[in-house]
């Protein structure tokens, strides 16, 4: 599974997200492919990835963003069926 600009622009016009333009070009570079041959995203690691990349700003440290909480404003508006 991967997510393409329709989905980015689904979420910007129905889910109301505030998605830059640098957090899109992350988002599409990150989960624009599957990994490789043998792995597939799957509809949660997206969810919960793009749910990360949201919480934080552009120039955020990866590691800040690999240990984010769960507890975030977006919590539960990105529905993981949404990607399945």
């Amino acid at each position: 599974m991967i997510i393409t600009k329709r989905d980015v622009r689904y979420l910007r016009e129905h889910m109301r997200l505030n998605i830059s333009l640098e957090q899109e070009a992350l988002i599409l570079e990150r989960f624009g492919s599957d990994p490789d041959e043998k792995h597939v995203w799957t509809g949660q690691d997206i969810y919960e990835q793009v749910r990360k990349l949201l919480r934080v700003r552009i120039g955020t440290s990866l590691e800040q963003v690999q240990s984010a909480s769960v507890g975030n404003p977006i919590h539960g508006v990105l529905e993981p069926g949404r990607w399945q």
